[in-house]
């Protein structure tokens, strides 16, 4: 089983793609949802997920803004 995280400020949005994975992947299971990139960069670090599903355009920031304080990064990144 993999686990994966969403990162996406729309709550909307990060609720759709919860669903899709739930339904068509059987072998990830959401273990966070994060709005922000404080958000998940707490969540990434405590929960060391292999998947990162990320969202390019986060309020005032970036999924890449992100990508960049995140010192090692041992997950795979989806763009969303």
């Amino acid at each position: 089983m993999l686990s994966a995280i969403i990162v996406d400020d729309e709550k909307g949005a990060s609720q759709a793609l919860s669903n899709i994975i739930q339904a068509k992947c059987q072998n990830i299971k959401i273990v966070a949802v994060a709005h922000s990139v404080s958000k998940a960069m707490h969540a990434i670090e405590s929960l060391k997920p292999d998947i990162v599903f990320l969202d390019i355009q986060l309020r005032n920031e970036s999924g890449f803004d992100l990508l960049e304080k995140i010192k090692t990064r041992n997950f795979e990144v989806v763009f969303v």
